[in-house]
């Protein structure tokens, strides 16, 4: 568990679950009204009022969500050891604090982005993360999230990749900040990322086959971009 001192940039200083029960998928199946006892769906929705919880696999699992996977605060989905993709429906944090997503795949996410944070969410890190295949892109943090670090990635997707910031008229994102940091994009359109209002640090990412743009950015987001590698 010393895995969140390792987290880089606005991200630093969170937990996840570290202080809190430990749990064990051993099963891929999702049943979203009667969550089965060791599947990640049952997990996620443990986490008790004291620690959190920090989720852990017992071997490789493909986990076709059949709804959308709702994280709660002080949560570390922790993918380290098994090879784990998750499929079907997207990750969402909405409104909560303190969460670590790590080593694993998510991907082939038919109507929505593949990791969606928003409604305030802060302090999130998303790190290790293989991600293509979303038909409103991968990343988004939007509607005031703030203090979030996606880092060490591979996130591959025909038209948009990472948006940070939704809307011209979500002014609640002026308080956005987010570190982007070691990612590959690849094979992308646009949106690597696109940011509105806030402040993204991009630094010491690699960007490969992109087309329109890589970077962008709106009413009066800032871009620190640093150390990048853009291959046309």
């Amino acid at each position: 568990r010393a895995l969140p001192s390792c987290a880089y940039g606005f991200a630093g200083g969170l937990t996840g679950g570290a202080n809190g029960r430990s749990y064990v998928v051993t099963r891929p199946d999702d049943n979203p009204t009667d969550p089965q006892k060791g599947s990640l769906r049952y997990g996620v929705s443990l986490n008790p009022k004291s620690g959190g919880v920090w989720i852990t696999f017992s071997k490789t699992m493909i986990i076709q969500l059949r709804e959308m996977l709702w994280i709660r605060s002080d949560t570390t989905i922790d993918g380290r050891g098994s090879n784990i993709t998750i499929t079907g429906r997207s990750i969402v944090l909405a409104g909560v604090t303190n969460v670590i997503l790590h080593n694993f795949q998510i991907n082939s996410v038919p109507e929505t982005d593949t990791v969606h944070v928003f409604a305030g969410s802060k302090r999130i890190w998303i790190d290790h993360l293989t991600s293509f295949s979303g038909s409103e892109g991968l990343v988004s943090v939007v509607q005031g999230s703030t203090d979030v670090t996606i880092s060490n990635c591979y996130l591959s997707n025909r038209d948009f990749n990472m948006l940070l910031g939704a809307s011209d008229s979500d002014r609640q994102d002026s308080v956005m900040r987010v570190t982007v940091f070691r990612n590959w994009f690849r094979d992308s359109t646009q949106r690597m990322p696109h940011c509105r209002f806030g402040y993204c640090h991009v630094v010491n990412n690699l960007y490969s086959n992109w087309g329109y743009y890589a970077l962008g950015a709106r009413v009066t987001a800032t871009i620190l971009s640093e150390f990048n590698v853009f291959v046309a």
